[in-house]
């Protein structure tokens, strides 16, 4: 609330700016905002309860092997991006992207460069796929376009291999002839555990890998087949009960085509196995388990998540699927857990208007006691919307809805209540412009203990670019102290974001930004960097900050309102560094545009004491004065100068890097005219 200055002139009141530790609140009229918090803010951070600038991006310069390799890369449809790491210590850490329906690795190093290889050979996905999805499982990247069967690139070999699906599996069939020893039937050994050699009529169409089912006991994989006499070896995946037996002539079944995940969409690797939703967006399945009997030695059996026998014997059979009613899925993601022994809870399935909980064992050996249905409803309401935009920040996973942010805590505290709404109204200002059916193509990211998450998206030829991020900053709630809930950083600009990834590099924690150049012609790398790394953008261009204030000069009796006139203010900043330009504008009551009120240059002229130098030390500045604004503004609806009004607010836009420290206002309580003033707009215009 305003305070009253006395002095034998007219009454004077001032009114102040200083922390702003409830950051930005563009959902609550700025009448009823607190002065700690902003009605609206671009690239900055109130981190640490005083408003700067954000964090720097830098541009990654890529280099190519081929000028044709970076052409394609450059002017390609961008479809989708992961992080893949290694469990070799001797390979790096990369990015994967897939441009164009090929597939790119990005090998990052800690100076801002990254080598660019085409890791595609013969396993193109399609070209036109306006979204791909891309996760690692094991030492594998799966890449779905959800047209075709999946690829796997291998991160510690560099290759990429197809699955060996194919859409309409051979069906094939036999009987157990054993013919040695004279033994006339099989002892079942233990589930995991490997036959003896076996005979069958017909061996002509197995290979390893194949499963055979026999009716009434379960299924076993082929391990080996004895190319000189024709013996086979087996793994035991389900059959059943051990120690008993099944006899010659007893007929076995087997099929090419479905050992391998098939065509799917999105997918996330959990609890050693993948969960990929299939091509009509309602049946999801879930691979083998890592490290069972459907891998091969070669990869220490680990491949086995790229196989799907165990799904097909669940008890009931089939598939797992949502409920149409609430609309294809959009996400697959593990919920955390406080059980260390596994790591992750159950798989979260999210569809647009639920997210479904889905139970399932991890032991292999009680797969096939699983019963379908087995998924509970989690959230019953607009749920999210994007696999990338789906993410887990601590305990709680967070998503992109129509609405806006969505708490899957929150919304399962308040689920009995009112309070089932989003985190995100503080966002008014900005999300419920975003085109809906463009959300799919949104993601975020937790990074520097922040969350961001694209916001804008527009549609072009190279894809579905964001004109901005939307910043939530946890660091209020990261303290041993009393904690406080996270705040909104408000709206970061400057980057056509495509994705948003983050990962662990050289040990180091790195977000990275797949973007459009500014000119929208081609596809470029760039680093959201930590706030102390540097001041400027890509080191040289300074940021451009600012932010609106909440109301000023409130009436102790909002019944009697004073008319008053804007008449001085003067602001404060310190760690001022290099150049800094200023621009302050208001507007009074409901004037819709920002009046321009004063604007200037600083810089820190404090030198380094270091000979041979022009590094200055960081300035501060306790009094930069606005003056009064001019008288000449109009407000052509009220004929009155712009300056004069009930109450007002103020803009600060800062280019180049300080820290606001407050700021001080004054007005003055002024008379209503015994008169109507002339006109000061005198000149009609249409």
């Amino acid at each position: 609330m305003a305070g009253q200055v006395q002095d034998n002139g007219p009454p004077r009141l001032e009114d102040y700016l200083l922390s702003f530790e409830n950051g930005m609140d563009s959902g609550t009229n700025p009448f009823l905002l607190q002065p700690n918090t902003m009605s609206f803010a671009t690239n900055g951070t109130v981190r640490g309860d005083f408003f700067t600038n954000r964090p720097p991006f830098r541009n990654i310069n890529l280099t190519f092997s081929d000028p044709g390799i970076q052409s394609a890369f450059q002017t390609g449809l961008f479809q989708g991006a992961c992080y893949a790491r290694p469990d070799n210590p001797n390979v790096q850490e990369v990015l994967c992207v897939s441009i164009s329906g090929k597939l790119y690795v990005i090998t990052p190093d800690n100076a801002g460069n990254g080598a660019v290889v085409d890791a595609t050979g013969a396993n193109a996905q399609s070209a036109t796929a306006p979204i791909c999805w891309l996760w690692q499982a094991e030492n594998f990247v799966i890449w779905n376009d959800g047209v075709s069967g999946p690829v796997f690139y291998d991160v510690n070999g560099g290759t990429t291999v197809r699955s060996d699906y194919i859409g309409t599996p051979l069906q094939y069939s036999t009987k157990l002839a054993i013919s040695y020893g004279g033994a006339t039937a099989m002892q079942i050994p233990s589930i995991g555990q490997q036959s003896l050699n076996l005979n069958f009529a017909d061996q002509s169409n197995m290979v390893v890998g194949d499963i055979l089912t026999f009716p009434g006991y379960g299924s076993f994989r082929i391990s080996n087949i004895d190319g000189t006499s024709t013996y086979v070896t087996m793994i035991n995946v389900s059959a059943g009960p051990p120690l008993s037996y099944i006899y010659n002539g007893t007929t076995v079944t087997w099929q090419h085509g479905h050992r391998q995940l098939p065509p799917g969409r999105m997918g996330a690797y959990i609890m050693g196995r993948n969960w990929m939703s299939l091509t009509d967006g309602r049946q999801f399945i879930a691979s083998d388990q890592a490290g069972g009997s459907s891998g091969t030695a070669t990869y220490n059996y680990r491949d086995a998540c790229l196989y799907i026998t165990e799904n097909s014997y669940l008890a009931g059979g089939g598939n797992f699927s949502v409920s149409s009613v609430t609309g294809q899925i959009r996400a697959i993601i593990g919920l955390p857990t406080l059980d260390a022994s596994l790591g992750q809870g159950p798989v979260l399935v999210v569809t647009p208007k639920a997210a479904y909980s889905c139970q399932t064992p991890v032991d292999r050996t009680t797969w096939s006691t699983v019963t379908n249905p087995i998924l509970t409803i989690a959230m019953l309401t607009n749920a999210g919307l994007g696999q990338n935009n789906t993410i887990s920040a601590n305990s709680d996973i967070l998503m992109r809805s129509i609405e806006g942010i969505r708490s899957l805590k929150l919304t399962r505290n308040d689920f009995a209540g009112w309070g089932n709404t989003t985190i995100s109204n503080e966002l008014e200002r900005i999300v419920p412009s975003d085109q809906q059916n463009l959300l799919i193509f949104g993601s975020g990211i937790v990074f520097n203990n922040r969350g961001l998450f694209t916001v804008g998206p527009v549609s072009v030829a190279n894809g579905v670019y964001h004109q901005g991020m939307i910043v939530l900053d946890f660091s209020p709630a990261s303290t041993l102290k009393q904690q406080q809930p996270p705040v909104w950083d408000g709206l970061w600009l400057n980057l056509n974001v495509l994705q948003l990834l983050t990962g662990t590099f050289n040990l180091g924690e790195r977000a990275y930004v797949f973007a459009l150049s500014n000119d929208l012609s081609k596809i470029e790398l760039h680093e959201i960097r930590y706030d102390y790394d540097s001041i400027y953008d890509d080191a040289a261009t300074p940021i451009s900050m600012s932010f609106e204030s909440a109301v000023l000069f409130h009436d102790e009796d909002k019944r009697q309102r004073k008319f008053k006139e804007l008449f001085n203010g003067e602001i404060f900043v310190d760690d001022l560094q290099g150049v800094v330009n200023f621009e302050v504008s208001y507007k009074p009551d409901q004037w819709p545009a920002w009046v321009p009120w004063f604007s200037w240059q600083e810089c820190a002229k404090q030198p380094t004491g270091i000979p041979g130098t022009a590094n200055y030390q960081p300035g501060y500045k306790p009094r930069m004065g606005l003056g009064q604004p001019s008288a000449d503004p109009c407000d052509n609806c009220n004929n009155r100068p712009l300056r004069q009004g009930y109450r007002f607010q103020v803009k600060i836009v800062m280019t180049g890097h300080c820290r606001f420290m407050g700021a001080r206002f004054e007005s003055k309580v002024i008379p209503a005219p015994t008169f109507a003033p002339m006109s000061c707009d005198p000149i009609c215009t249409t």
